[in-house]
Parts: C-alpha cells; structure tokens; sequence
C-alpha cells in the first residue's frame, strides 16, 4: 500500500502507525498531542496487503491531535486523503485533518448533519456523504480535490468513488499555517473520536 502511495507524488504521507513519527515522504516530523497513542496491531486501515497495520487511535475526551511540520502552501490545487474509523456519530463537529488559516480555509470535518464537510478559502464549502450514511465502526477512505483553474472545482470521494464535485473558484490562497489531524490548529475543539489512518496530501 505504500508503496502504491508514494509511487502518486504526495507532498507529505504519514503512516501513523507510531507515535511522533516523521512522514514517509518529506520527513515532515509530527508532535502526537495529549497521550495519543495507536491502535494494537490490526487495529489501522484494513490494508490487504498489511493485516497487522496500526493507526492512530484519537479519543475525543483526551483532546487527541496531531500536528505536524508540513507548511506547504498547497496554494492553487491540492488533494487530501486519508481512511477513518469513527468510534462514535459526531453531534457536533469533529475534524478530520488539514490546513486551518482565519478567511483561508482547508479543512476536512465531519459536522452533526453527519455528511463530510470540505472548506476553501473563505468558507467556501462542499457537502456529502458516502452511501448509507456515515456508521459508528465503520472504515471509510475519504478524498478531497480542489483546483484553482480553469474557472476551479473541488470534490468530494468515498472509498474510490466520488460523492460530489462542484465547479467554481475554491478561493483558496497560500498558507504556511501547518497541517493537522484530529483537530484544526485555528477552529480549536473539533476532536475526532475514532481511528484515523494512511493521511497524505499533494
């Protein structure tokens, strides 16, 4: 799986199969916040050719975050990706991973209607869900595009396939603010609550 990962290019991918680890590519370091800690062996992103992968295991109550040294400012396209486990429904708004900045928005969270919200620039935002809806336990392999040409898009995939994609400018401008998971560096509170696993961006 990783090997099929870094062969697309990504700026920066964390395995998150170890606390503070460095990314696999760009050797961005990451500070693993409030005792959070990975899952037993066989607890990560079901990987076929992995069945023994870990992930990191976020508990909400314990204000588990990840924040890293990516600063990359992912200006004018990018693509974040990553698989999550929720251990719970949100009822409020839990984060998932990306670049938060006040009026420049990159964000990818879960919000209580329980659909998949992707934020750009100044609150510019696309909504979905995957089929059936989100469930508690359940592993999903979620993907964001966003492209300032051509007039813009930006898209919405689950597990392969895409949700949703809408044309327009994303509005989306540089920003060294650095990348996170399991809650936004800016829109603090947003825990997530579940196993997030495999993030990359590019």
């Amino acid at each position: 799986y990783q090997t099929t990962v870094a062969g697309l290019n990504p700026a920066a991918y964390w395995r998150l199969n170890a606390v503070n680890e460095t990314s696999l590519i760009g050797s961005y370091t990451s500070t693993w916040q409030n005792g959070l800690g990975v899952t037993p062996d066989g607890g990560g992103a079901p990987l076929a050719s992995e069945p023994a992968n870990r992930g990191a295991n976020f508990n909400s109550a314990s204000r588990h975050s990840i924040t890293t040294s990516f600063t990359d400012p992912l200006a004018t396209a990018g693509t974040l990706a990553g698989w999550i486990k929720l251990a719970t429904l949100p009822t409020g708004t839990v984060y998932l991973f990306g670049k938060s900045a006040g009026g420049n928005d990159l964000d990818v969270q879960i919000e209580s209607d329980q659909k998949l919200h992707f934020f750009t620039g100044g609150g510019n935002q696309i909504n979905a869900a995957p089929t059936g809806g989100f469930l508690a336990g359940q592993w999903y392999f979620v993907a964001v595009t966003f492209d300032n040409a051509g007039g813009g898009s930006k898209a919405i995939y689950f597990n392969g396939a895409v949700a949703l994609a809408n044309t327009g400018s994303p509005g989306r401008g540089p920003s060294s603010s650095p990348f996170t998971i399991g809650d936004s560096s800016v829109f603090s509170g947003r825990f997530f609550n579940g196993v997030i696993d495999e993030v990359a961006d590019r």
